[in-house]
């Protein structure tokens, strides 16, 4: 997800809870219904020479904002920082992927782009 008027990126997360949330709106009384789900972020590690020649992309598991070394510089990278995990609309899952551990790393894995 990202804000208006930039360009749209592609993140990584594991699917941990689906749930719905009631909301009322003030101006006219109506009920609106938020279909949520809580992830757990991945991040994408930069290529290097085992993902080419595998031609998967590695990602790893996100650090929580405490962990990470560098202080964000605006809000809107702090919410993207806030922690390892996030609540999103639903609607905005665009697809499913297989992730494969990388059993030289314990923390990372690689997307399957393959066909199986």
């Amino acid at each position: 997800m990202e804000p208006e008027g930039l360009p749209e990126k592609t993140e990584y997360a594991q699917l941990q809870l689906l749930f719905k949330v009631d909301l009322f709106q003030t101006f006219d009384n109506t009920l609106v219904i938020k279909e949520l789900t809580l992830v757990h972020m991945y991040e994408k590690i930069p290529l290097n020479r085992l993902n080419h020649l595998i031609m998967c992309e590695e990602i790893k598991w996100a650090l929580p904002i405490w962990k990470q070394s560098t202080r964000p510089s605006t809000s809107y990278e702090m919410v993207q920082q806030l922690g390892s995990y996030s609540i999103i609309e639903i609607n905005n899952i665009l697809s499913a992927i297989q992730v494969v551990p990388n059993f030289f790393k314990k923390t990372h894995f690689f997307v399957n782009i393959f066909k199986f």
